[in-house]
């Protein structure tokens, strides 16, 4: 009986070792979020000089990034581009009808830095939240 028991033991460890191998697997393949920022805007707290917001971000070689943009705009509007080498600028005007909910994806070894520029408008009230995100 003690035979089987163990023969029952080696056999469930190694059930589990395969399950928590083919776990590890498919982890390799998902981002995982890296750093944040948010910015919030009120009219009552608008001023010609933060108007403009601008935020580079220095990007390691052989790692795969990929931006998470969400954006709302109550009044007023947002214009948020994204900027790197050999790649067009991404523009997204954000406003009460039109909200912003995006994915960009930026290969391993495509650029050194990305630039997220953000301007406001005074009427603006809104939120924007940018997840920097590496595989």
């Amino acid at each position: 009986m003690k035979e089987y028991k163990k023969i029952g033991v080696y056999l469930l460890a190694i059930c589990l070792i395969f399950a928590l191998t083919a776990c590890n697997d498919s982890e390799a393949d998902e981002f995982t979020s890296l750093r944040s920022f948010e910015y919030h805007f009120i009219p009552e707290e608008y001023e010609e000089e933060y108007s403009e917001y601008e935020k580079v971000i220095t990007l390691e070689a052989d790692t795969d990034y990929q931006f998470k943009v969400d954006a709302t705009c109550e009044s007023g509007t947002i214009e948020i581009s994204l900027t790197y080498e050999n790649a067009e600028e991404k523009m997204y005007i954000v406003n009460s009808s039109a909200p912003c909910n995006d994915k960009i994806n930026i290969p391993a070894n495509t650029t050194e830095t990305a630039c997220f520029s953000i301007t406001i408008v005074p009427e603006t009230k809104g939120d924007v939240a940018v997840e920097v995100l590496t595989r």
